[in-house]
């Protein structure tokens, strides 16, 4: 074990830092690592993966993979001696939209007994609630419900879960998230039984994939996504 702990940070495009990702997980040396990956800066495309290696040998395992990524800039630090995690868990603290209050297990008891309460933990998925398109598509969410109740309802990139998980919490009868991406429907089918909800989600890829079609037709449907992504997807499903 080494006596330093070390940071290793290593910033670029969202495809080099999944594909570090990636990597890390199946190489032997790093499979153990505790490390994080999230979107820096939206407009510019800018993931981050923050690496806390444990021994000298994951630590120069884990700088090896990372540096085979020709488009990430890779950096590392010693820390101070610290509760890291406590720190960074303090830098998300709990969100309010609307009647829905979301938060992280570290926030349980700030839950307030009048709001509908969702606890999710984001893991490597998007959505804790933080970004400002999700608070917005809770709050617009939290605005049709006053007029309207939606049976059946469609979260297209579900990430966490979090808004097929509050549709199911308010009431939605079917309530279907659907993501391109297998670990992000793994944790956000582990926080809907977290919220002991009867969402569901399923790995498919556009609105044409059989799987979304059989819980069809919906009355509400969540896209929390990239536009140009959303449009292709439409388009080939309103095709002849």
């Amino acid at each position: 074990m080494s006596d330093d702990a070390f940071q290793i940070t290593a910033r670029g495009p969202r495809a080099e830092a999944e594909a570090a990702a990636a990597m890390l997980d199946e190489t032997p040396a790093t499979e153990t690592l505790t490390y994080s990956i999230l979107e820096e800066d939206e407009d510019h495309d800018i993931w981050r993966i923050d690496a806390f290696p444990t021994s000298n040998e994951e630590r120069d395992a884990a700088l090896e993979v990372l540096a085979a990524r020709p488009g990430l800039r890779v950096g590392s630090e010693k820390l101070a001696d610290a509760d890291w995690l406590a720190m960074a868990l303090s830098g998300l603290p709990p969100v309010r939209a609307g009647r829905f209050f979301v938060y992280g297990a570290h926030d349980k008891g700030l839950a307030p007994a009048s709001t509908v309460n969702l606890r999710i933990e984001a893991g490597a998925a998007f959505g804790t609630g933080h970004h400002g398109t999700t608070v917005g598509c809770l709050q617009a969410f939290n605005d049709l419900l006053k007029a309207q109740r939606f049976e059946r309802v469609l979260d297209v990139g579900c990430g966490t879960g979090v808004l097929a998980i509050a549709a199911a919490r308010t009431g939605s009868r079917v309530a279907i998230g659907t993501d391109i991406d297998a670990p992000s429907v793994r944790i956000a089918n582990e926080n809907a039984a977290l919220n002991q909800s009867n969402a569901r989600f399923i790995h498919a890829s556009g609105l044409d994939d059989q799987k979304v079609r059989a819980e069809g037709p919906y009355d509400l449907v969540f896209a929390n996504i990239l536009a140009p992504r959303w449009w292709r997807s439409a388009t080939t499903s309103s095709s002849p």
